[in-house]
């Protein structure tokens, strides 16, 4: 078949592909069109047609590596490097009221058997374990010190 603008033949792949198509490519007023993968999914892919330029544009920019959002729409089993942008999150807890009786309690256990050392153990015990907060330590050491004061002759030592 022959295009109706430059009477050159249309290549048979784009008589397949556009059935009702009347001119070439170079002659076709038809704005040339391009995609972009938009969801990477294992079972398949979803694409946005859009114009060419557009769609290589953005698709050029996807390729970077480390270009902020565009970082993970590589598509495929994830980035070449394993682990390459997952930076370690420390874990935040936060001390309830009832951590600090737990603590208190075991602290308190001590005190009455008079183990002053053993008490400051479980107050240290608690803190590594971040049962406690700073503010609560103290407290703590306070009571420790008021129920079992070290004697003179221990802080003379």
């Amino acid at each position: 078949m022959l295009c109706k603008s430059c009477r050159t033949t249309i290549p048979v792949e784009r008589l397949k592909a556009l059935p009702g198509a009347r001119h070439c490519a170079s002659c076709s007023n038809e704005e040339p069109v391009g995609c972009v993968d938009i969801v990477y999914h294992k079972t398949g892919n979803t694409i946005q047609i859009m114009p060419r330029a557009q769609a290589q544009a953005i698709n050029k920019s996807a390729k970077r590596r480390g270009f902020g959002s565009l970082a993970s729409m590589r598509g495929g089993s994830g980035s070449e490097k394993p682990g390459a942008y997952v930076q370690p999150v420390a874990m935040i807890r936060r001390v309830t009221v009832e951590d600090f009786t737990i603590a208190g309690e075991r602290v308190m256990h001590f005190i009455e058997l008079g183990l002053r050392e053993r008490a400051l153990a479980e107050v240290q015990d608690a803190k590594k374990s971040r049962l406690i907060t700073l503010t609560q330590v103290r407290q703590l050491n306070a009571i420790v010190d008021k129920f079992l004061p070290t004697l003179a002759r221990e802080e003379a030592v």
